[in-house]
């Protein structure tokens, strides 16, 4: 049994340590520095990481993926798989390949525009869709794939920093009304284009107001947002914000398009990229 020297002597070896090993002490409740969190693999306190991303990630998916599918309901089964690991995965850009056999200059293979359509009908919050999606033979069984549910396909009952909408009315000197899925229309002060989608910032909690402007309808009850980067989000909060999608004619070009920090790939025939482009 220890005794009561024993005792006071383990007690102020233990006052002594620094804070990082108090808290790697099993059992008793410690003061932990601000600023810092417990790894559950290993003891020591390790400093907050930033909540913010500000690198991107982006895939490349040929076109043929769709033209090898053999019926409608397949191809579209395939192309919703494609957007719902990208979601999944937080892919913040889709480079469609037109990999089309016998191709001609300036058109776009059947493929390739089929598995963008449904790419950018996935990505779209459902009540923007209406909206910004024109209807087209592609997207005739789009509607019956289960939904995404992104961060940004919030529903009407939800409540966000920032939020997706389409201007439904613009007047230059008063500004604009938008539709972002709620039960009252955003205004922002800027008069924007009629039917373009846009990033919002709504702040913590609902910000209402009474419309001055009489072309937009004085008296009508609105939410104030300022305009934000569709990147904010990311940036600032670490929230997955969908994906873009893109069409390339090659492989080449889509990496000539965009400023990818590539370093070492291969391709399908396990040689060096160079080699397939």
């Amino acid at each position: 049994m220890p005794t009561d020297k024993k005792r006071k002597n383990r007690k102020l070896k233990t006052e002594a340590m620094p804070e990082a090993e108090l808290a790697t002490i099993s059992g008793e409740e410690l003061p932990i520095p601000n600023g810092t969190v417990l790894d559950p693999l290993h003891t020591a306190a390790q400093p907050a990481v930033p909540r913010g991303r500000h690198y991107t990630v982006s895939i490349a998916i040929p076109g043929s993926v769709i033209d090898n599918t053999q019926t409608a309901e397949l191809a579209t089964a395939v192309a919703g798989q494609i957007a719902r690991t990208a979601a999944i995965f937080k892919i913040d850009e889709v480079v469609v390949i037109d990999d089309a056999a016998n191709r001609q200059e300036g058109t776009v293979g059947a493929g390739a525009a089929f598995l963008a359509r449904v790419l950018q009908f996935m990505e779209t919050p459902q009540y923007l869709r209406r909206a910004l999606i024109p209807m087209h033979p592609d997207l005739r069984l789009a509607g019956a794939l289960p939904p995404l549910d992104a961060p940004h396909h919030m529903r009407a009952t939800e409540w966000a920093m920032y939020r997706e909408g389409v201007v439904v009315s613009s007047i230059p000197g008063e500004g604009s009304l938008l539709n972002v899925g709620l039960d009252k229309d955003a205004y922002v002060p800027q008069a924007l284009r009629a039917n373009v989608r846009v990033t919002l910032q709504m702040g913590a909690q609902p910000t209402e107001m009474t419309l001055q402007q009489p072309s937009l309808g004085a008296g009508k009850q609105v939410l104030f947002g300022q305009l934000a980067k569709p990147s904010s989000p990311r940036e600032t909060e670490g929230t997955y914000w969908g994906y873009t999608t893109r069409l390339a004619s090659s492989i080449s070009q889509a990496f000539k398009d965009g400023p990818y920090g590539v370093s070492n790939m291969i391709c399908s025939r396990n040689s060096p990229l160079s080699t397939c482009l």
